[in-house]
């Protein structure tokens, strides 16, 4: 295994520590800012949101340009939009910087996607993929203890300094992608409308391929709900039934 994968599996692990270190610590950031209940479904919602319609795209883009520029490009975009959460008195502010966040946000995806690059051989990829995940893993166990006790410790600065040590951690992602990872090759370096055209098709296909993801998981879920509200109606039944015997 070279040490590219090393190197993927730091920037994954980074990523989701430094995430864990602050996330949790949103909801109550706003509610400090006289928010209420919706402010912080906001919060999850918009990102999530700004993850589906551009995770086809920021995919897309790296097919084109390349997935290593396009790494790095996101991680600056995030590091200096956790970074400015530190300082924002704005609930407005914050819910923007959580769309941008969700937006450009898209460092395991990425990473996920530059390992067949680093390593040709599939039958190791899989492997690689587990231990990727695994790391993850740790990195977002351990983001949330370590923010909670710098915030229980420090409850004026702690948020402030927190963003900054996020921020901090996707700035250095960034320097180990551009300045660490090798170079690949690539042949889609010219901007013919083929490749334009190829672009586009791509991310609708990938568009219309999330929102049928989409359709099929709340079609589970409303059975799921249809069954349960049934089942919960019959045994209410039956508890009536045999409370009439009784």
């Amino acid at each position: 295994m070279s040490f590219t994968i090393y190197l993927l599996y730091t920037i994954a692990f980074v990523d989701l520590l430094a995430v864990g270190l602050i996330i949790p610590l949103l909801p109550n950031k706003v509610r400090s800012l006289d928010g209420n209940e919706i402010h912080v479904g906001l919060l999850g919602s918009l990102y999530a949101g700004c993850q589906l319609g551009s995770g086809p795209l920021i995919g897309s883009l790296s097919d084109l340009k390349g997935r290593k520029p396009v790494l790095a490009g996101t991680l600056i975009i995030s590091g200096l939009a956790y970074a400015n959460l530190g300082f924002s008195d704005s609930i407005f502010v914050i819910l923007v910087i959580r769309s941008i966040l969700g937006i450009f946000k898209q460092t395991q995806v990425l990473t996920r996607a530059l390992v067949p690059d680093y390593e040709k051989d599939q039958s190791l990829q899989g492997g690689i993929y587990g231990k990727m995940a695994a790391i993850s893993g740790v990195g977002i166990t351990l983001g949330p203890v370590i923010g909670g006790h710098i915030v229980e410790d420090y409850p004026n600065l702690g948020f402030m300094f927190i963003a900054s040590v996020v921020g901090s951690c996707f700035i250095l992602n960034a320097c180990i992608v551009y300045f660490s990872l090798p170079n690949i090759s690539t042949t889609k370096t010219n901007n013919s409308p083929e490749i334009k055209t190829n672009l586009i098709h791509r991310l609708f296909q990938n568009v219309h391929q999330s929102i049928l993801e989409l359709y099929h998981i709340e079609c589970i879920y409303v059975k799921q709900v249809r069954a349960a509200v049934s089942y919960s109606h019959r045994l209410n039944i039956s508890v009536l039934s045999a409370a009439n015997n009784l």
